[in-house]
């Protein structure tokens, strides 16, 4: 008899083409759309060599150690000192190798300035009793070079300070002053001590926009909270024509619901799983290599959403107009706070109110599709998906008591 229901249960909710576009379709060209919007976000902020340029001088030439310094951090372009173009537009010319500034050497400080003027470098160094730094606008590029040629200065100052006391590199007084001891102490004075070890959380990169994929799941597996309303509507005498008549039916009410809710949990999870497939094969964002725990996690936000709906179905005692305002607009405003429309948010509310982190079911969500994406470990992972199914727990046990003393004088 419950196969009998289950099979035409499931017919039914797959002709609800109205419910099929907003649980199904509505999600993926949501996907589609945040593709767009975020696929070529990473690639405009790749960093780019810093186009730079040197006066050429007899002093700049004499500072063999700046030349060095300056050579290990950069490209030098030495065939023309006159490149023109804008320094915004165009990739460096040095091939993407991993250098700070591409430089190009001007013949004097007034081709230098030129360059500046046509906004074809950043900046120049020139040598007036030592290296100075000429920019034409303030921005983080220019901090850059400023940063690089003030931490030169510094080292430089104190190396001479030492070479001027006659100080070796041990520690012990004589004549010294060779170019050899001078790189010597140049390079002791460069050395930095390390008190930290850089450990990767992850082999994966850090791509915050997969958190806007992940909270989009999240808002599809609440939106199955339809069919969990229509399972709840279509049971009540006092709410629709199918629910008088189900319940004259010989069939008990709580084997009614369970296939009503069965069939919906079976599209629901076919619709989520058609999502993911999409968003990992179709438009290339990682889900990790713990397939069976995304599939868990999955199931779980689907069994979530699908009682949240029926909860919302058996508590509100209105149109079915009103249960799917409520349900649409509690779900986009978890969905809100989980980082859908804004990744900011879902930070902001993580450090100033870390509990409704956690009492957010779309939060829970993405944040094990992340865990499994990113992290290694998987206590938070296992925490999720146990308050996930609690919730489903919750809202499940709620519908049924709400329901299951509910009896008509007549239909």
């Amino acid at each position: 008899m419950m196969s009998h229901i289950l099979k035409y249960r499931l017919k039914c909710f797959f002709r609800d083409r109205e419910t099929l576009f907003w649980t199904l379709m509505f999600p993926l060209i949501l996907a589609v759309l945040f593709n767009l919007a975020f696929s070529n976000l990473y690639k405009t902020e790749a960093f780019k060599d810093i186009k730079i340029a040197v006066a050429d001088s007899a002093e700049y030439r004499e500072d063999v150690i700046f030349g060095s310094v300056l050579e290990a951090v950069s490209f030098i372009d030495k065939g023309n000192g006159s490149a023109e173009g804008d320094v915004e537009n165009g990739e460096s010319e040095s091939g993407g190798n991993n250098h700070f500034f591409h430089t190009l050497i001007a013949e004097n400080r007034q081709e230098a300035q030129a360059l500046l003027d046509n906004n074809s470098i950043y900046g120049y160094v020139y040598y007036d009793g030592g290296p100075k730094l000429a920019v034409r606008y303030s921005g983080i590029r220019q901090t850059i070079i400023k940063s690089f040629v003030d931490e030169y200065l510094q080292k430089s100052y104190a190396v001479n300070d030492i070479i001027s006391r006659n100080i070796s590199a041990g520690g012990q007084a004589g004549p010294y002053g060779t170019e050899d001891l001078y790189l010597k102490v140049a390079s002791i004075a460069s050395e930095r001590a390390v008190f930290i070890k850089d450990v990767p959380a992850s082999t994966e990169a850090p791509v915050s926009t997969v958190i806007y994929f992940y909270s989009l799941i999240a808002m599809a597996a609440l939106y199955g909270g339809f069919w969990g309303i229509r399972a709840v509507s279509e049971s009540q005498a006092d709410i629709s024509y199918q629910g008088a008549r189900v319940s004259v039916a010989p069939v008990h009410r709580f084997k009614q619901l369970i296939c009503d809710l069965t069939s919906a949990m079976i599209i629901q999870y076919a619709e989520i799983l058609v999502l993911m497939i999409f968003i990992r094969y179709v438009l290339g964002y990682e889900f990790g290599s713990q397939t069976g725990l995304v599939l868990i996690a999955a199931f779980a936000a689907c069994l979530m959403g699908i009682s949240y709906g029926a909860f919302i179905g058996a508590a509100v005692r209105k149109s079915e107009g009103i249960r799917i305002a409520i349900l649409i607009g509690t779900s986009m405003f978890m969905s809100f706070l989980s980082g859908m429309m804004s990744i900011e948010i879902k930070y902001l509310v993580v450090r100033a109110f870390p509990p409704v982190a956690w009492l957010n079911p779309s939060n829970l969500v993405s944040d094990a599709f992340y865990t499994l994406y990113y992290y290694d470990t998987y206590e938070k992972y296992y925490t999720c998906v146990a308050g996930l199914f609690a919730y489903a727990a919750v809202f499940g046990l709620s519908s049924w008591l709400l329901m299951r003393r509910k009896k008509y004088a007549a239909i």
